[in-house]
C-alpha cells in the first residue's frame, strides 16, 4: 500500500484497516506537523465518540499526547505514561478521556512529520508493548508514503508551472514575430 499511494485519504483508511486486524483500532488518527507553519493538523481522524478532532493548532499551543509524540519523536503508551507525564506538566488531556491509547511518530531520516495513534474508550481493551511496536512499524511506512506523495505532488506542481511558462513563452514568441 505504501508503494502505490495515489490518494492519501485512501491510504490512511487502508492503514487503519490493516492495524484494525492486528489490534483494537476503532479510534485512529493521523496527525501531521508542518514545520514551516508550526501547525499540527489531523487529516485522518476516526473516533467513536463523535469527536471531530482538534482544529489545526500550533505545536507550542497544543499539549496533548500528539504534541508530545511530535516534540520528542518517541512512541507513547497512554496507560503507562500519561499520568506521570501529566503530573510533570509535559501534557494534558485533550478530547474525551480514553481507557488506553498508543501513538508513534511519523519519522523519516530523523525528522518527525507527525504521529499515528489508536485509542480505546472500552474498559478491558488495552494496548501492549507489542502493539506499540506495531504502531511504530506502521508509522514508519506512513512516513515513507507521505514523503513519496509529497514529492509526487511537488513534481506535478512544477510541471504545471513549466507548462504555464512554456505557454507564455510561446505567446511572446508569436508577438515578437
Amino acid at each position: 500500500a505504501a508503494s502505490a499511494v495515489s490518494d492519501m485519504q485512501e491510504f490512511y483508511a487502508e492503514m487503519h484497516r490493516i492495524v484494525g486486524q492486528l489490534m483494537f483500532a476503532r479510534n485512529c488518527f493521523v496527525a501531521l506537523y508542518d514545520e514551516s507553519t508550526t501547525l499540527i493538523s489531523w487529516p485522518y481522524f476516526v473516533d467513536e465518540t463523535g469527536d471531530p478532532g482538534p482544529a489545526p493548532t500550533p505545536l507550542k499551543e497544543f499539549s496533548g499526547t500528539t504534541a508530545y509524540v511530535i516534540r520528542t519523536g518517541k512512541a507513547f503508551h497512554y496507560a503507562r505514561e500519561f499520568e506521570q507525564l501529566s503530573k510533570a506538566g509535559e501534557m494534558k488531556l485533550v478530547g474525551p478521556a480514553s481507557v488506553d491509547g498508543a501513538g508513534a511518530p511519523l519519522k523519516i531520516e530523523g525528522k518527525v512529520l507527525g504521529a499515528f495513534a489508536v485509542q480505546s474508550y472500552t474498559l478491558g481493551i488495552e494496548y501492549t508493548n507489542e502493539d506499540v511496536k506495531v504502531l511504530e512499524f506502521v508509522a514508519q511506512h506512513i512516513a515513507v508514503a507521505l514523503t513519496r506523495a509529497r514529492a509526487i505532488e511537488e513534481t506535478r506542481l512544477r510541471n504545471a508551472e513549466l507548462a504555464i511558462i512554456n505557454s507564455v513563452q510561446g505567446a511572446l514568441a508569436t508577438q515578437l514575430d
